[in-house]
């Protein structure tokens, strides 16, 4: 009897504590399931980027020329796909972006961030919001991707000229080099793989200003790498503010005048220049055609980007500040001022144009030739500098630049004085404008087969002169004022 007793209080014991046992499980799994799997979610603690606002962009009256438009970026954090479903998370990803890009794409931008498996890579930027709520509202099937807001540029139009692109250029997502390159020259900004960059023009002169410094924050994230609670958020600091030498205002108004000019005789190329002749502000500069900055900052198509490349009229290049040309009859003051300045001529000195000039065999070592005026024999008559500026006389500044052996022995500027003083207006060398990509431009010098042509071709800026719309503007600038040559520029103030 007292055996069985001791056998049934075992029994009792062990069911006892199975049924402890028991209700433990049925608590941790029933009632506190809500609770472990949040805890489960949320065990993972990460310091993300926050991109700083981008600076704006301002004309000289305060009218704002760029900013920044809310948009959403699709991400995936490596380390929260589940390496089983990620073939199918992909797909599904792909398919809910619309196909673009391919699950295979996905995969590979993926692997590319291998080696850094918290950061997130970028699997398509500017998605509309209703693409990005689905992507929020699959959280559970797409476990590693997330839907973050973030900003896109956006830049003014005006009618389709888009007169603005080549100053202000564009931004875009940062690319490698520039990453590690910021990374190492400014590493209090905290630049991220996320932030957008400067690529062209003012954009990226000015990107180290504009970017600002981004700011960072402490957060929990769920198994799929995505945020659910911030725990400390340090704000960062937006980006300055830039105001331009430009008129918007002005700016419209000369890009429409250029556009019709150009249909009227039938081109597509050309570029117009405003500038303050006595500070070297430069108040208008369109050069048509252009391009939609807007297309870049929001991934311009393979398709869209390599028309404008094919296109013959170059709308991509800047022709004001980066396009080399033949400067022709407008150079010829720069050899008025070289012939005056070295006292080869007066005011009073009058030479007789009658349409050309006939050079002895002897003069050319063995080539006889003739050049032609602009206006035919029998000219445009007696000349002194005022008239042969007025009417562009070749025969007048041929005569002072290189010598007339019809009109017999007479002091003339020479080649030499003529390149001097060409690069004394800045000829040959970048105007030092604030935008990036400016050409030099070439001075023409002596050579052992220099040939009188050659000098009589450099004083009407013709043969191998080269000169950017911008120098030649800025030449006549500097006759326009008495002489002194600014350095022009664009940027008229930086402010954080």
């Amino acid at each position: 009897m007292r055996k069985r007793t001791k056998f049934v209080l075992l029994r009792v014991s062990v069911l006892l504590a199975f049924a402890i046992l028991a209700g433990r499980l049925w608590y941790v799994q029933v009632v506190m399931s809500s609770y472990y799997k949040a805890q489960g979610d949320t065990s993972k603690i990460r310091t993300i980027s926050v991109q700083a606002r981008r600076g704006i962009i301002y004309d000289d009256a305060g009218r704002q020329l760029v900013w920044n438009a809310p948009s959403w970026n699709i991400e995936i954090v490596p380390h929260g796909i589940p390496s089983a479903k990620s073939t199918q998370i992909y797909h599904l990803l792909s398919t809910t972006l619309g196909g673009k890009p391919s699950a295979a794409e996905i995969r590979n931008l993926v692997w590319q961030g291998r080696f850094r498996p918290y950061e997130p890579a970028i699997i398509k930027t500017d998605v509309t919001t209703h693409t990005a709520m689905i992507v929020i509202e699959y959280h559970n099937r797409l476990p590693g991707v997330r839907a973050d807001p973030g900003a896109v540029r956006h830049y003014r139009e005006d009618n389709g000229l888009f007169s603005l692109s080549h100053i202000l250029g564009y931004a875009g997502l940062i690319d490698g080099p520039t990453y590690k390159l910021y990374r190492s020259t400014y590493p209090r900004a905290g630049v991220s793989l996320l932030d957008q960059t400067g690529k062209t023009g003012i954009e990226y002169q000015l990107d180290p200003y504009l970017h600002g410094v981004n700011g960072t924050q402490r957060v929990e994230v769920d198994a799929g790498e995505r945020p659910v609670r911030v725990l400390h958020s340090d704000g960062g600091v937006p980006g300055d503010s830039v105001h331009l030498t430009l008129d918007w205002k002005l700016q419209q108004k000369v890009s429409r005048d250029l556009a019709a000019a150009l249909a009227h005789v039938g081109l597509r190329r050309g570029v117009a220049i405003l500038e303050d002749v006595q500070t070297g502000a430069v108040r208008a500069m369109v050069s048509l055609p252009s391009f939609n900055a807007n297309d870049f900052s929001h991934r311009v198509s393979a398709k869209e980007f390599g028309a404008l490349m094919n296109d013959p009229a170059h709308p991509l290049n800047d022709m004001a500040t980066a396009g080399v040309f033949p400067p022709g009859s407008t150079y010829k003051i720069i050899t008025a001022a070289a012939a005056l300045q070295s006292h080869v001529i007066d005011g009073s000195t009058v030479v007789n144009d009658n349409g050309q000039i006939k050079i002895p065999c002897a003069f050319t070592t063995g080539t006889c030739q003739t050049y032609m005026g602009w206006f035919p024999p029998p000219g445009l008559g007696p000349m002194n500098i005022q008239s042969a500026l007025a009417q562009s006389s070749d025969i007048f500044f041929w005569t002072v630049a290189g010598g007339n052996p019809n009109l017999g022995s007479r002091p003339y500027v020479g080649v030499d004085r003529l390149s001097r003083f060409a690069k004394l207006f800045g000829m040959g060398s970048p105007t030092g404008i604030d935008l990036p990509g400016e050409a030099a431009g070439l001075v023409p010098h002596r050579t052992s087969q220099w040939h009188i042509g050659d000098t009589y071709n450099m004083a009407i800026g013709q043969g191998d002169d080269l000169a950017t719309p911008l120098q030649m503007v800025n030449i006549t600038a500097t006759i326009a004022n008495g002489g002194t040559l600014y350095q022009p520029k664009i940027i008229g103030s930086v402010s954080g």
